[in-house]
């Protein structure tokens, strides 16, 4: 099947503006050409898609999303089934799609069977990289153990995310990469949403870090790290991880690192003001969670403007960034 979009102004991405009047060539799931409609001669079997007031640009990568649904008040999580989790799941995903995104990063919570699901075309998506789980201590980020003596897990269809010590945690590696991950990912901080943890701790030793990204290596494969307090994202450096999860609060010496080492930084710099302004027109928002997830959120915001000059000079200087929204349903 061949489709022409015309009329509509194009951003290729490689040119520093956009081409008003443009057409855009597509033969199966290949664009063959891109251009000012003067320059691109359209095939005699085309249908063509009038774009005309329309602005065309190539589909997004997403590297930082969480498309599988859990309910956001705890109490209506715990009702819900797993089915009907996965379920709801295939809507979130249908939605990232429709925003635009044609590949994103999935950074836990999305099994083998949803990345089949829409390369079979099955349900519409993203074309996804998996990494199922986020790989975490005993009362880390990803461990959802609660006071009450219990955990609630996040997405029950996926295995446990804990494990501790190396030999623990090359077991559930190997586990991860068996099951079909494209990446592996670990927890090498506390986190916003977490009940045990403050967003600024420490997690993983370099040691028990180093061996998740040696058995990713032996598959081919790489580990990324949520990783938002300096200590947590230093111990992730040394180990030589692919990519930086937040990061918000590297410094020098993370910058000098991560140029040389050919660290990416996602810094999904928008989640937390975007949380902040929530919270002004939905009171109830912070309620329905366990953590203390507004006073991690406006204490990490109260630093953010001391870290504006050097993520600037960071970027300046040729840190490899990377486009992550940390987008869920939440």
């Amino acid at each position: 099947m061949t489709t022409a979009i015309t009329g509509g102004q194009l951003v290729t991405g490689l040119d520093s503006e956009p081409i008003p009047n443009s057409t855009v060539v597509i033969v199966g799931d290949r664009i063959t050409a891109a251009g000012p409609a003067a320059d691109v001669t359209i095939p005699a079997d085309a249908n063509t898609i009038d774009a005309a007031g329309h602005t065309v640009l190539p589909g997004l990568i997403d590297c930082h999303v969480h498309s599988t649904y859990r309910a956001r008040d705890v109490k209506q999580h715990l009702l819900n089934t797993p089915s009907y989790n996965i379920l709801r799941s295939t809507q979130i995903i249908e939605e990232t799609l429709a925003c635009g995104i044609t590949s994103a990063r999935e950074m836990s919570g999305a099994d083998a069977g949803f990345r089949a699901a829409i390369d079979e075309q099955l349900i519409p998506g993203p074309r996804l990289q998996i990494s199922i789980l986020m790989i975490s201590q005993t009362g880390g980020h990803g461990d959802y153990w609660v006071p009450a003596g219990m955990h609630i897990p996040k997405r029950a269809w996926l295995h446990s995310p804990v494990a501790d010590g190396p030999e623990e945690i090359r077991k559930l590696v190997r586990h991860v990469l068996m099951a079909g991950a494209d990446f592996v990912k670990v927890c090498t901080s506390g986190g916003i949403t977490s009940v045990t943890d403050s967003w600024d701790e420490p997690q993983y030793t370099v040691e028990e870090i180093r061996v998740a990204v040696e058995e990713a290596a032996n598959k081919g494969k790489t580990v990324a790290v949520h990783a938002e307090g300096t200590s947590g994202i230093k111990r992730a450096l040394e180990a030589k991880v692919h990519s930086i999860e937040h990061g918000w609060f590297i410094d020098e010496e993370c910058v000098d690192r991560m140029i040389d080492q050919d660290t990416w930084w996602v810094p999904t710099i928008a989640l937390v003001p975007l949380s902040v302004e929530h919270r002004k027109t939905n009171a109830q928002w912070s309620t329905q969670q366990l953590g203390d997830e507004e006073k991690k959120d406006n204490e990490i915001l109260s630093l953010f403007e001391k870290q504006r000059p050097l993520w600037r000079d960071a970027v300046r200087r040729g840190v490899k960034v990377a486009m992550g929204s940390d987008q869920s349903h939440r």
